[in-house]
């Protein structure tokens, strides 16, 4: 079994299941943009005016909850599409923000709304493939809300670092993986715990030699270890 198999709601990105064709009629239809690192992409609640697919860094999609905390609903990376669910319902608001990283720039496909429902109507493969991801993530989203409250904060912690090794990470010489995506109080939002319990894991597995951590930065030297935590919660 390879490791993307071992994640639970692995899923691949709205243009990854695009063929040539395809894509290219996206390129013709949309124009490219770089958003700075640390820079709000889209707002919540505001007119719903473009979609976008993310082309190369990554981005969290964030929402405020009832006592003003953000609360971290998703990552988003290359081939990832954004934006499409409120283009859909039409003269409907954001439901989320959406940000870049601290660490990375964004480049990204803008499209408006009406190119993109004609690239649709053109395109019928496109249209399962926009059904393709909004399943995987509404069934990632049950997964989450389902398990996450129940499984304990090592184990929510080890499923998230294992896909952001999968997704994100950069192997190095010695075989472990090194991400650099996420900040501990982005990590306990995105998990839905406190920064402080997320420590305590984080802790924990520096002393059982699991990894090392830097500021944003996470090395993976015993995937396997990671996958058993994952799958149990024990160690």
């Amino acid at each position: 079994m390879n490791d993307e198999a071992e994640i639970p709601g692995w899923w691949i990105g709205f243009w990854d299941y695009l063929d040539d064709a395809e894509r290219q009629a996206l390129l013709d239809l949309g124009r490219k943009r770089t958003f700075a690192a640390d820079t709000t992409l889209l707002h919540e609640e505001e007119p719903s005016n473009h979609v976008l697919i993310v082309m190369s860094g990554w981005v969290k999609v964030t929402c405020q909850d009832s006592e003003g905390r953000e609360v971290v609903l998703a990552l988003r990376g290359p081939g990832d599409i954004i934006g499409e669910m409120e283009v859909m319902l039409e003269d409907s608001g954001r439901s989320a923000s959406v940000r870049s990283l601290l660490n990375n720039s964004v480049d990204a496909l803008v499209l408006p709304p009406s190119r993109f429902i004609s690239f649709l109507g053109h395109y019928p493969n496109a249209w399962l493939a926009l059904y393709k991801v909004l399943a995987y993530r509404l069934r990632q989203s049950n997964r989450n809300a389902r398990e996450f409250g129940r499984i304990g904060v090592r184990q929510a912690l080890a499923r998230l670092l294992l896909e952001l090794a999968v997704r994100h990470g950069t192997k190095n010489a010695d075989g472990s993986v090194t991400v650099q995506v996420l900040s501990q109080e982005e990590i306990a939002a995105f998990i839905w715990s406190s920064r402080d319990a997320v420590a305590r894991e984080l802790v924990q597995f520096r002393e059982r030699g699991l990894l090392s951590t830097g500021r944003r930065s996470y090395t993976i030297n015993d995937m396997g270890s990671l996958r058993k935590i994952a799958k149990s919660g024990g160690y």
